[in-house]
């Protein structure tokens, strides 16, 4: 057993920063610590743990594999250790100074977080969000090893120790640029048939081709793509539709002059839901609550409506 009296669990912070920047000079920035001190801490490290942790290559410096089999188990225990204090620690948001970690969908990303930080920049200035895109990620794995501190988007299953709150039900609207497209008034099984489609590749984009399947409408998906940022870049210059969340499709259509229609209810396509996920430990610590908090109040401004 290591005698951890011996060790300075400061490093622990030093080698997170490390890790995560991989770079010296941006790790001391991160710190506040000159580049001397944090050369100094990875020395320290190199010979504690007898590895070189980071190494000089072509594009700057990369990790070890020691030090990228270390880096999830110590963002993990990190986790761990602040939120033993946390709930412990008085929180002012007005002089509070960290940065979260967001697992976000590029249509929450497009979307909410604009007014998430303006948000922020009243409340909080000193918070700051690093975004991390989690379409095709495990965001339980996320979570459970400190990589993400919140995650916004649609999720099934999860572990029991997550904790989730659902912020808003919503359903789906077909966009497409009425100059190329003659849908009516409202859209058909056979609009669906007769144009090609535009597929967003994921949960959602799936449910909605599920959808239509079942009711024997098999469109022709000429285009599939996991990006939904560039739909209406497509849709307004090709004769295709879309079909996405009903507030993206809104936001669409007003910025690009697109039209929408309501995804047919005979279809039977359940309301998507966004929710918050979160690690079970960080529920009580107070810069979490106002997080959470402070998405959901970010989403009612955003509707136009208190829920």
């Amino acid at each position: 057993m290591v005698d951890i009296e011996k060790i300075d669990l400061n490093l622990l912070i030093s080698m997170e920063a490390l890790l995560e920047e991989k770079n010296v000079s941006r790790a001391a920035q991160r710190l506040s610590l000159g580049q001397p001190a944090m050369s100094h801490n990875l020395a320290r490290l190199r010979r504690l743990l007898g590895d070189e942790l980071l190494v000089r290559s072509a594009g700057g410096m990369a990790p070890t594999p020691k030090a990228v089999s270390l880096e999830a188990e110590l963002r993990g225990t990190m986790r761990k250790i602040r939120m033993l204090f946390a709930e412990q620690m008085p929180f002012d948001p007005s002089t509070a100074q960290m940065t979260f970690r967001m697992g976000v969908t590029d249509s929450a990303e497009a979307l909410l977080i604009p007014t998430v930080t303006a948000l922020l920049l009243e409340k909080a200035p000193g918070i700051s969000l690093k975004l991390i895109p989690i379409d095709g990620v495990d965001v339980a794995d996320g979570l459970e090893m400190g990589v993400l501190d919140l995650a916004i988007g649609t999720f099934a299953g999860g572990r029991s120790y997550h904790k989730q709150r659902v912020i808003y039900s919503e359903g789906y609207h077909t966009v497409f640029n009425a100059a190329l497209v003659g849908i009516g008034d409202a859209i058909t099984l056979d609009d669906y048939k007769r144009y090609p489609m535009l597929a967003v590749e994921g949960a959602d984009g799936d449910a909605v081709l599920n959808a239509l399947g079942r009711v024997e409408v098999w469109p022709h998906i000429s285009l599939r793509t996991p990006h939904l940022l560039t739909i209406p870049a497509i849709v307004s210059q090709a004769p295709m539709i879309a079909t996405v969340h009903t507030q993206v499709a809104e936001r669409f259509a007003a910025y690009f002059n697109l039209s929408v229609r309501p995804f047919p209810k005979e279809i039977g396509l359940a309301p998507a839901k966004l929710t918050l996920v979160w690690h079970a430990a960080s529920d009580k610590a107070p810069a979490h609550r106002f997080m959470r908090d402070l998405v959901a109040e970010a989403l009612r401004r955003l509707r136009g409506r208190k829920r």
